[in-house]
């Protein structure tokens, strides 16, 4: 170096200068470690390191979630000094999270676990359990992965999340948490019922159970009445609390009501009718009932037999019971007409009559009678008037059964018969005075009866003024001569005698006495 003063005088000097050169510090290579992680940072090529943030050469530390770039500044034996510098990546932990947490009822549609995984890099492994087994892995596709759940077997599938790797370089993994449930219920054990066998008209009451709620087609409401339109099939649908849905069914068997009928051997007649009821019911039958109307009743399902004894309509009734109990009736409503007997009843205008008026008018007194046929038995046409006159033989006495046959209009008929008497008329007459002289004139004293009695029953008495019996004959006949005594050989005083004569008439059986008096003059 040369120096000049301010007195422009100069001089000069030397002085070696040694540049040494800067040592070749290394902080080593990039590292890529995941979050959590410790990490070495050793500088080389001098012969003491200073590091920034806060690291101390060859002693681990946890560096921070991202990028770091570490600077270090060597000093070697010189004094000299360089730098270097070394990048620390720290990647974060992958996070994993389980879904699918669901219930089905066996026979649905399959169910879905799923496990997504992030703040890694993808593809993730994740690591779980099934119902707490074994350890198992699975690998997603991007950053799911699913697990497909079958909902044909009846069970609690239970997915436990363990924990998550990913697949960066350094494949960071972290144990995870977390639970997933595919619950596959059993269908309920819905139940219709047995099989109901109803009648005809009938109401049933169906009612299903082992579920919680029901419904049944054909319009049926579950534990309500209703009356079934004929045999069918019912299926119920019953859903649980877990919304599970079963089926059943139940055959409802409606039998038909027997149709009853009946016939009669004879629907109308005269009383006492008695008619035979014969049962027409199709199918088989274990009860029969009948009702007549006529305060009876029968049992029996073939036939049965009863007498009308009164007149009048009478309704029947037929109730069957068929094998099933079911029970139906028919009533013929004025089936049978019992028509009232005829009383038959006439009174004569006489019932004994003089053959001189031989005339009878008949009073019709029948009842429950529309026809009638008399015969007045002798021999005359029959007549069909209701109050006729008859004028009988009058040439000689008789009697006549008269026959009077009162019908209704169903021909039901009573008889009723009189005697009617023609009979002589009563003449007689007795002579008042007679004159047993011997001269042959007027020398009896007699009744002269001319018709009209008996004369097998005739007696005529003579009495003398002291009561005394004269004389008496029994035959009309024989005349009184006059005499007394045994011999008869002696005449009686002239005199008033008194006589007696009793008799029989022939028109009325009557026993008739008449008395009186006759003169005796010689």
């Amino acid at each position: 170096v040369t120096g000049t003063d301010a007195n422009g005088c100069q001089n000069t000097d030397q002085v070696n200068v040694t540049v040494n050169p800067l040592p070749t510090v290394g902080a080593g290579t990039d590292q890529v470690v995941c979050n959590g992680d410790q990490v070495v940072l050793s500088g080389t090529g001098a012969s003491t390191y200073v590091w920034d943030n806060g690291v101390t050469n060859s002693t681990s530390f946890t560096p921070p979630l991202g990028t770091t770039t570490y600077t270090v500044t060597g000093t070697d034996a010189n004094g000299c000094v360089n730098t270097d510098q070394v990048d620390v990546t720290v990647n974060p932990l992958p996070t994993a999270t389980i879904s699918g947490t669901s219930a089905v009822c066996v026979g649905g549609s399959d169910q879905t676990i799923t496990f997504t995984g992030a703040n890694g890099t993808a593809p993730y492994t994740f690591t779980y359990t099934l119902n707490g087994g074994s350890q198992q892995t699975i690998v997603s596709t991007g950053n799911t992965a699913t697990i497909t759940v079958s909902a044909a077997t009846v069970g609690v599938f239970t997915y436990n999340l363990v924990s998550v790797q990913d697949a960066s370089v350094t494949t960071c993994s972290q144990a995870q948490t977390g639970t997933a449930t595919v619950t596959v219920n059993a269908l309920p054990n819905v139940f219709a019922g047995n099989d109901v066998l109803i009648c005809e008209g009938d109401q049933v009451i169906l009612t299903g159970s082992g579920a919680a709620n029901y419904t049944w087609d054909n319009g049926v409401t579950n534990g309500t009445s209703f009356t079934p339109a004929g045999t069918a099939t019912y299926t119920v649908t019953g859903t649980d609390a877990n919304g599970c849905v079963n089926t059943d069914q139940v055959v409802v068997t409606v039998d038909p009501l027997p149709v009853v009928s009946f016939t009669a051997d004879v629907t109308s007649g005269c009383a006492p009718l008695t008619v035979t009821f014969t049962n027409t019911t199709p199918g088989t039958l274990n009860n029969c009932v009948w009702t007549f109307g006529n305060g009876t009743s029968a049992t029996g399902c073939g036939s049965v037999t009863t007498t009308f004894t009164q007149a009048g309509l009478f309704d029947v009734t037929l109730t069957t019971t068929n094998n099933n109990g079911c029970t139906n009736s028919v009533t013929y409503s004025d089936y049978i007409y019992v028509e009232a007997v005829p009383v038959a009843s006439f009174t004569p205008s006489s019932s004994i009559v003089s053959i001189l008026n031989t005339n009878i008018h008949f009073d019709n007194t029948s009842t429950n009678a529309t026809e009638y046929i008399w015969d007045f038995g002798d021999e005359s046409p029959v007549s069909t008037e209701e109050n006729p006159t008859h004028l009988f033989p009058g040439e000689e006495p008789g009697s006549y059964v008269v026959e009077l046959i009162a019908l209704s209009p169903l021909g039901c008929s009573d008889t009723v018969t009189r005697v009617i008497t023609v009979q002589e008329e009563l003449i007689f007459y007795v002579p008042n005075t007679f004159t047993p002289d011997g001269d042959d004139y007027n020398e009896y004293f007699k009744a002269v009866f001319t018709s009209g009695y008996d004369p097998y029953d005739f007696n005529l008495y003579i009495f003398n003024r002291w009561g005394e019996i004269v004389w008496e004959s029994h035959d009309a006949s024989v005349g009184w001569d006059g005499t007394y005594g045994v011999g008869r050989s002696e005449l009686v005083q002239d005199g008033t005698y008194t006589w007696k004569i009793d008799f029989k008439t022939t028109m009325t059986d009557e026993r008739i006495m008449v008395v009186g008096h006759v003169n005796v003059l010689k």
